[in-house]
């Protein structure tokens, strides 16, 4: 089972997952059939991953619900400091 079906399962199924996202219960239905999330989630356009890891309490992360979706994904430093 992936992050990604895990933390649906956790949060009790579509509907309250797309709750917590703002999104409707079929476009989790679609994320969890393809494996991922849109590209957005790489663009910086929506925050689904994040959502979900508040909602968890941290059980699941945004990193590891972004790096299951996207294997090449990588995070990217919040501040030059961290370079």
């Amino acid at each position: 089972m992936s992050p990604l079906e895990r933390a649906v399962a956790f949060l009790g199924g579509y509907t309250p997952t797309a709750r917590i996202c703002g999104v409707t219960f079929m476009t989790v239905g679609r994320w969890v059939k393809r494996g991922r999330f849109p590209r957005t989630e790489l663009s910086g356009e929506t925050s689904y991953a994040a959502k979900i890891e508040r909602a968890l309490e941290g059980k699941i992360t945004e990193e590891e619900l972004l790096s299951s979706c996207f294997p090449n994904w990588r995070k990217s430093p919040k501040n030059s400091s961290e370079l």
